[in-house]
């Protein structure tokens, strides 16, 4: 879980330094951009609160724990400024028990109070913009990503799933990590 989150992280970094796109050995040597590009201000801030998430989350052991916990709330804080709401984790007003059996809903990570498993309730139009941004942003480290209202969008362990491969998940985004 490491390697992927540290990837995505550099990816991120890259983005927000206006790469659009010409050779990593360019960037590596300082390479001047042919086109240079404004900086993504909404990037730039979801990096430097994913990076915060993960000091605030961290166990400092190195391991993927701090990491899937920083991510997850990183998601959660972002749904939250959409304005949706974000429910069934410990760090999120807990879990009901309505969930099948081994859900992530009931898995922690360790050495942390959040859950590995949140979700994301608001109107149909909000939670199909939110379902797609997660896709658009972290589809390939998300566990699952479950969504079947308009829009929808199934996820299971980086891959993409029919549409009746959950039931429900019509009125709020499910995502693990």
């Amino acid at each position: 879980m490491v390697l992927p989150i540290a990837l995505m992280v550099g990816a991120l970094i890259l983005i927000s330094s206006g790469f659009t796109g010409r050779s990593i050995i360019g960037v590596i040597n300082g390479d001047p951009e042919p086109e240079s590009k404004p900086k993504n201000d909404n990037l730039n801030s979801l990096l430097n609160q994913t990076e915060q998430n993960f000091n605030d989350n961290s166990s400092g052991s190195g391991d993927s724990a701090g990491s899937g916990a920083a991510l997850l709330t990183t998601i959660a804080k972002h749904a939250q400024g959409m304005g949706l709401h974000v429910g069934e984790n410990p760090a999120y007003g807990g879990v009901h028990p309505v969930h099948v059996p081994g859900s992530y809903h009931y898995k922690k990570f360790p050495g942390t109070n959040v859950g590995r498993a949140i979700d994301v309730s608001g109107t149909s139009q909000q939670m199909e913009t939110f379902a797609h941004w997660v896709l658009d942003t972290f589809g390939n480290v998300v566990t699952e990503l479950f969504w079947r209202g308009p829009g929808w969008v199934n996820i299971k362990n980086g891959q993409h799933e029919p549409f009746d491969f959950v039931s429900g998940h019509t009125d709020h985004v499910h995502i693990a990590i």
